[in-house]
């Protein structure tokens, strides 16, 4: 075979990206999958199933053709160590042909040790395929598609026989195969959901209970409100900060903590495939790896707060002389046990059903089914070597901690007895678990998990004899209870210490704790450790961390020193968290392990895609060559080209190693999975001799008509060219080509060698590098303003410790930027009482925030992995909720309105009414944040892009029109020429707040009869909104969008006069919220309810109306146009419902107290940085991604709490930095100056 057919067969076979599970979307395949049960295979039906598939194939028959279209294939990065190949797996097991069904089975691939044909015998690319596995000593594993009524044995016979032994290849005789066959339900299973549904109906009953009682008045029965989700949930996410001297505020901290320690832990280690696994192996050898590799010592502070608040409730009930040992011993099972029996039944019961992705694996369950009975009696940290066959091996701390809880109220009462000389007993036992730990590390030449394969066995060694079992692990449970202890005997004191005694022990304790850590990763990479070393590490590393733990507490406790890490510890934030530790620890590694054996992707191991994992890939940032023109070289990149040219026709193993980057037509190409991402890491790292490597996304297609004759090419090629010419497509593949050409060279190689003769065409391409990019003078200058922010910011929190520190007052101006106050203030859930406070605001705000970036994920998302499945889901009434996410921003209307409108009549009435300070404090709110986001696109953008795609359109406009971003009024051009045009919104509300305060002012001044004037504005917003979208014709985004949609977002939605009748009807509802404010109106209950009804059903029309439109093609201009105007208007009405229900009739229910909990206050606060910030960072985060995102629950749902959870870390320090301080700032300068020049000219006057 010629090196362009090699080149062309590498171009055209690419790893599996594969399709996912089912019901994101409420398909029909959630209980289908048949993955444990056997199956009934039929010999003769199989063979005859073989042999019409493979004469179909050989005639080309589309059919065939699809079924392989689902076969993994050797994909770009193959030659990097992404062997693990997941093909169509969705497509695969939906395959129906006539009697033919689809079976998605796994295959590894390996090679002869020798080679058996010719070099000119046998197709190149599967010799090199084979040569690789040899050299490398690797097994592939590959997924195949093919008949149902086939044992895994005829599939590998098949495959062997058909392509793999002719090609020195052959396939493992463990192949693993799946269907999506309807599995039936087992006795058990029926009694798992009895048993369930039972639990559930207790949990509706004794709150609708409960809800009933309140709403009477009386007093409700404790054992009827046991499973109450109002009770409970109100105990459960209780922030209340415990102001008694006595409360052990600091565990909350460092348990919430240790449960996401672990949590990082378990998922890096469980993840299965990675995508780099190269760079997988380079990460571990990096000191940010150690984190990770070192998460097993967070159960250790598990066993010292254990430990500690069981000595502590030991020695009050022995004060109190009710001790009930028995009762103790009880309650920690009762506590323990019914989570965890929970999930055991779940995983042996219901894993069958939720395991729906192409992993064969079957992970809990045959452990659980054998071993369920020393789970439930707390003892099966025993049993197995690695845990491999323990139930739910994560439980060993739970049998560990139970253990220890037997014995310890004995030991506790001896020491309350005898006095603290008996402290020598639980210090005793502590040595004995060290000794006793050094004894058997030694004798079973015990090893720290290592990244060397020769000390594999002391690894093993070290879970079966240490890990799991309790006695090694039990020296932090007895220093805690020393612990326990000395705090319960100086309880509610503060003891005072030398302060540099007390710096030196904290110094002492953090390094400890540290260096517990460091060493971990130390010992992963010295395979030439000794086996002393290692033994003494094994043996106490966990009690000096228990130790430097153990000073942690008393110091913050006792001593109360620590300063921001007592601060954080003490936040009462943690507290829901920590509450529900335990639950988080057993149900955290069940969920992780289901997601990653439902995914359809790898894992890939970079900044962007691990920051959703809470991992940092340390090396390609500010790397990226991605926005700065390259200076090409024509000669030298012809000179490059025709080497590289060269060297793949000799098969030279650069020049393939090179081509292996190149993205492939991978599984499920031919059901739209059409943009192909190539190993773009790979590709920008390439260097050989002179030559670098330069990633280049080249869009391509069909010629128009064909020139090719029927047998004169390779069929994969030609059914492309027939599929991108029936289409109408443009796929886009990822080239790796010499970084001294131009795009345009570039495409004309791939044209001239590669794509004309096969009856295709490439249109264009653009390429990066990873270049190192100098720094412009604009970025040296906001390096310097954002670092004198956050030396201020450090300044201003050291000097507020400092002063407390000193029982000093701080002045006000001088802790503007301090993390501390901001910091307190911003997380702040204190519940307001007063009965004018708008407290179902932040619920409101809370969850609308939360909507939007659910809707800006879904809207910016591409590629997606499973565009048909995306377009059947679009089609679901469950799109609904995210297609209607841009209404949220309607609810902002209101509420901006409504408050503002509040503020106004309050300062009327106070008599110190400033308009002019009002809309410069608006605007000093909304800008900081705006203009740092928008000067971090500009400058920095081009270093935080670090993946294959484009940046270009989000910075240019920014570059552009950043002087209409601060002036607020960038809402009026058109989309694409938009800086960040999410922040239309912020345009748009501070062009109305502009206007807002005469009309409030003159409705103070003339009383409600000027409510006309918002009313009017309100009407002239309908009807202008109505006339434009008669004029323009305009459409709600449909999925089969036209000149109506573009006219509708060019002249509707982004622009203020057609989108202000929510802003008005907002200053209305604040106009009534404050007339009544303290007041509860009392209103039928009829008519209450009919309001609830009326205002919720509208809300619910509202949004499946945009469904409807959405989905309907032929909608009339009329209907569109009506819906346009008054949607929004509906919507804001319904709102205004709600919250006026809620504050002054106080009615609602549990709507009532979801929206007040004052959980939502953190979010709330921040929900003006978390709006800016949020979209710009999903933006970059999809730009930065190595795979695409498929639209099913398994990957959905994850990524859409990471983007949750990471833009409010974001945002909490935008707002420490950028919005409340500016806001401190100004109010001091004010009260200070201006403010007492009125009140002297006023005393002067008088």
């Amino acid at each position: 075979m010629k090196y362009e057919q090699f080149l062309i067969f590498l171009l055209f076979t690419k790893i599996a990206l594969i399709k996912s599970q089912q019901q994101f979307i409420g398909h029909k395949n959630l209980f289908q999958y048949d993955n444990q049960v056997p199956k009934s295979y039929n010999d003769a039906l199989c063979q005859s199933q073989l042999a019409q598939f493979s004469q179909a194939l050989s005639k080309s028959q589309e059919w065939a053709v699809r079924l392989v279209d689902t076969w993994a294939k050797v994909g770009a990065g193959y030659l990097s160590g992404n062997t693990v190949n997941l093909g169509d797996f969705d497509s695969c097991v939906k395959f129906r042909y006539e009697s033919f069904q689809g079976q998605h089975c796994w295959v590894r691939i390996s090679a002869f040790s020798n080679t058996t044909f010719d070099s000119d015998s046998s197709d190149i690319n599967l010799k090199r395929f084979a040569e690789f596995l040899r050299k490398n000593r690797l097994i592939s594993q590959n997924t195949f598609c093919l008949p149902a009524s086939c044992s895994s044995e005829n599939i590998v016979d098949f495959l062997n026989q058909r392509f793999l032994l002719k090609n020195n290849l052959i396939a493992s005789y463990n192949a693993e195969c799946k269907t999506n066959d309807l599995l039936p339900l087992e006795p058990l299973d029926y009694f798992a959901i009895v048993l369930f549904s039972i639990i559930a109906l207790l949990m509706i009953a004794s709150t609708i209970y409960e809800i009933l009682m309140k709403h009477k008045r009386k007093e409700t029965n404790r054992l009827y409100i046991s499973f109450s989700v109002y009770t409970n949930g109100s105990k459960l996410f209780d922030v209340t900060k415990i102001k008694s001297a006595s409360s052990l505020n600091c565990l909350h901290g460092l348990r919430a903590m240790s449960i996401f320690w672990i949590i990082l832990g378990h998922r890096y280690y469980r993840q299965f495939p990675w995508g780099n696994p190269i760079e997988r192996a380079d990460f571990e050898k990096t000191l940010l790896s150690s984190i990770i590799k070192s998460h097993g010592i967070a159960v250790d502070t598990f066993f010292v707060m254990g430990a500690l608040l069981m000595t502590w409730s030991t020695l009050r009930d022995c004060e109190k002389g009710n001790l009930n040992i028995a009762r103790m011993i009880w309650k920690r099972y009762l506590r323990y046990t019914p989570v965890y029996a929970a999930m055991i039944l779940i995983v042996i019961c219901f894993e069958k059903y939720i395991l729906s992705g192409p992993h064969n694996v079957v992970s809990f369950k045959a452990p659980c089914v054998k071993y369920w009975w020393m789970a439930l009696l707390h003892i099966q940290n025993y049993v197995s070597a690695t845990g491999e066959e323990m139930c739910l091996d994560h439980g060993w701390y739970l049998c560990a901690d139970f253990q220890l809880f037997l014995i310890s109220p004995f030991i506790v009462y001896l020491i309350h007895k005898f006095g603290k000389k008996l402290l020598t007993l639980p210090a005793i036992l502590c040595l004995i678990t060290i000794i006793y730990g050094i004894i058997i590390s030694l004798v079973f030449d015990m090893r720290m998990s290592t990244l060397d394969p020769d000390h594999f066995t002391g690894m093993i060694n070290y879970f079966k004899w240490f890990y799991f079992h309790t006695p090694p692990r039990a020296g932090p449970w007895f220093i805690g209870i020393i612990l326990g202890y000395f705090l319960y005997e100086n309880r509610g004191k503060t003891i005072r210490i030398n302060g540099w005694l007390n710096a030196s022990l904290w110094i002492l304790s953090l390094s400890a704790m540290i260096t517990a850590v460091l060493l971990q990763h130390a010992f992963t990479l010295s395979y030439n450790s000794s086996v002393a070393a290692h033994t003494f590490y094994i043996a106490i590393h966990r009690n000096v961390w228990a130790v430097g733990l153990c000073w942690i507490i008393f110091a913050c406790q006792n001593i109360k020193t620590g300063g921001f890490i007592r601060w954080f510890l003490f936040l009462p934030q943690w507290q829901p968290i920590s509450r529900m530790g335990l639950s988080m620890y057993m149900v955290g590694e069940v969920y992780q392990v289901y997601m990653i054996l439902n995914q359809r992707v790898p894992l890939y191991i970079n900044f962007w895609q691990m920051a959703q994992q809470q991992l940092i890939n340390h090396k390609q940032l500010f790397q990226f060559d991605n926005q700065v023109p390259k200076r090409y070289n024509d000669a030298l990149c012809q000179s490059q080209l025709a080497q590289f040219s060269q060297a793949l026709s000799e098969s030279q193993e650069w020049a393939v190693r090179l081509v292996d980057t190149w993205a492939k037509i991978g599984a499920g190409y031919l059901s739209g999975n059409n943009m192909n991402l190539g190993d773009f890491d790979s590709c920008v790292k390439f260097r050989y001799e002179n030559f670098q490597g330069q990633h280049c996304w080249v869009t391509f297609t069909a010629l128009p008509n064909s020139t090719l004759e029927s047998d004169s090419n390779d069929i994969n090629l030609k059914k492309l060219a027939e599929f991108l010419r029936n289409n109408r497509l443009f796929p886009t593949n990822g080239f790796c080509l010499p970084a001294s050409c131009s795009a345009e060279s570039v495409v004309q190689f791939l044209n001239q060698q590669f794509l004309f003769k096969n009856d295709l065409v490439a249109l264009g391409g653009e390429c990066r590098t990873n270049d190192l990019l100098p720094l412009d003078p604009l970025d040296y200058f906001v390096i310097v303003i954002f670092s004198l922010i956050a030396l201020l910011m450090i300044l201003s929190t050291t000097y507020e410790i400092l002063m407390k520190h000193k029982e000093k007052e701080a002045n006000r101006l001088f802790i503007s930027f301090s993390v501390y106050t901001n910091g307190a203030k911003l997380f702040d859930v204190t519940k307001i009482k007063s009965a004018s406070s708008l407290n179902c605001l932040h619920g409101l705000r809370g969850m609308s925030i939360l909507w939007i970036i659910l809707g800006h994920r879904f809207g910016n998302q591409f590629p997606w992995g499973n565009p048909i499945e995306l377009s059947e889901f679009n089609q679901t009434l469950l799109s609904s909720i995210v297609k209607a996410h841009p209404i949220a921003v309607d609810t902002f209307f209101v509420m901006g309105a409504l408050l503002m409108t509040c503020s106004m009549l309050k300062d009327c009435e106070k008599g110190n009414l400033n308009i002019l300070r009002m809309i410069w404090r608006r605007y000093l709110r909304y800008t900081p944040v705006y203009a740092a986001v928008m000067i971090i696109v500009i400058c920095f953008g081009k270093y935080l892009l670090a993946g294959p795609y484009i940046f270009e359109t989000l910075r240019t406009p920014c570059v552009k029109n950043w002087w209409m971003v601060l002036l607020h009024i960038q809402n009026y051009l058109p989309q694409d020429q938009m800086c960040l045009n999410h922040g239309w919104y912020l345009s748009a509300d501070f062009q109305l707040f502009l206007i807002s305060p005469f009309l409030i002012l003159l409705i103070h001044k003339f009383g409600k009869k000027f409510l006309a004037l918002p009313i009017i504005f309100f009407l002239a917003s309908l009807i202008y909104g109505l006339t434009i979208a008669f004029v323009f014709e305009m459409q709600i985004p449909t999925l089969n969008p036209g000149q109506g949609v573009v006219n509708y977002v060019r002249w509707f939605y982004f622009q203020t006069p057609p989108r202000s009748g929510p802003w008005f009807i907002g200053i209305i509802l604040g106009y009534f919220l404050y007339e009544n404010r303290g007041k509860t109106i009392k209103i039928s209950s009829w008519l209450n309810a009919f309001m609830w009804i009326l205002s919720l059903s509208a809300l619910t029309t509202v949004v499946l109306l945009q469904h409807a439109f959405s989905i309907s093609y032929n909608s009339s201009i009329a209907a569109h146009a009506f819906y346009i105007a008054i949607q929004r208007n509906v919507w804001a009405v319904a709102i205004c419902w709600i919250v006026f229900a809620c504050q002054n009739i106080k009615t609602g229910g549990f709507i009532r107290w979801f929206l007040s909990l004052p959980q939502w206050q953190p979010i709330s606060r921040m929900g003006l940085s978390m709006y800016i910030t949020g979209a710009v960072y999903q933006v970059i985060m999809i730009l930065n991604q190595r795979v695409p995102l498929f639209v099913n629950a398994w990957h959905v749902f994850p990524i859409l709490w990471s983007d949750i959870v990471m833009i409010i870390i974001l945002s909490s320090i935008f707002y420490l930095a950028l919005e409340a301080p500016p806001m401190l700032v100004e109010d001091y300068f004010y009260k200070k100056y201006l403010n007492s020049k009125k009140t002297v000219d006023k005393s002067t006057k008088i």
